[in-house]
């Protein structure tokens, strides 16, 4: 049984603004194929990324082995050999913003729509130390109420990258993929798909630092 892992290894602002305070809302599917989807934030703390810095951050991830980024998730390898990961990036107007707050904030809108929200462990479901919400509907409809959502909030909504992705056959045997995609209207990210024999230790962590 292989499992995989998906770390977002940089992102890059393309603007001039001096001064960001980063964090991400990320939606994948329900590993569990109940069609629900699941929601976090990463990283624990938002990110301070300065124009000295080249408005460039690059994670490198601690305490799981030769991982190169910040680690999202991690679940077994679905029989598909497919995944759906959704990333919206947003600009936090607190100077400090923890993950618990925005998933607080998604949670009570979320009720607020009679929608099953769940709070959750994640590393029951989707290898990271922080919490999950499980919403009672699918990721193509979850898409447009993040949107909503970032909309009504105080926070800016900078821009969103799709990660989607089909794993071959030659993919899986290879285990590690290096991606590279836009983020609507302000930047670039990369990210690496490691897959793995399922035997690999769970020992991980989702928080990571810049270098």
């Amino acid at each position: 049984m292989k499992k995989v892992r998906l770390e977002i290894d940089f992102i890059e602002i393309k603007r001039k603004r001096r001064k960001w305070n980063l964090y991400m809302i990320i939606a994948t599917d329900d590993p569990s194929g109940d069609s629900k989807t699941m929601i976090t934030t990463v990283p624990g703390e938002a990110i301070k990324l300065r124009k000295m810095d080249g408005n460039r951050v690059d994670f490198e991830s601690e305490g799981h082995g030769q991982t190169n980024g910040l680690i999202v998730l991690e679940q077994k390898m679905p029989s598909s050999h497919s995944l759906r990961v959704r990333i919206w990036l947003v600009q936090s107007r607190k100077n400090t913003r923890k993950a618990g707050e925005v998933l607080e904030e998604l949670g009570s809108n979320m009720k607020k729509k009679d929608m099953e929200v769940v709070f959750m462990e994640a590393a029951k479901a989707l290898g990271s130390v922080n919490p999950w919400i499980e919403i009672s509907r699918n990721l193509i409809m979850m898409s447009g109420m993040v949107g909503t959502f970032l909309r009504n909030s105080d926070d800016r909504h900078l821009g969103f990258f799709n990660l989607d992705e089909h794993f071959t056959e030659e993919e899986i045997e290879l285990g590690e993929l290096d991606r590279f995609g836009k983020i609507t209207s302000v930047g670039e990210a990369g990210w690496t798909w490691v897959i793995e024999d399922s035997t690999v230790s769970k020992k991980y962590l989702a928080e990571g630092k810049m270098q």
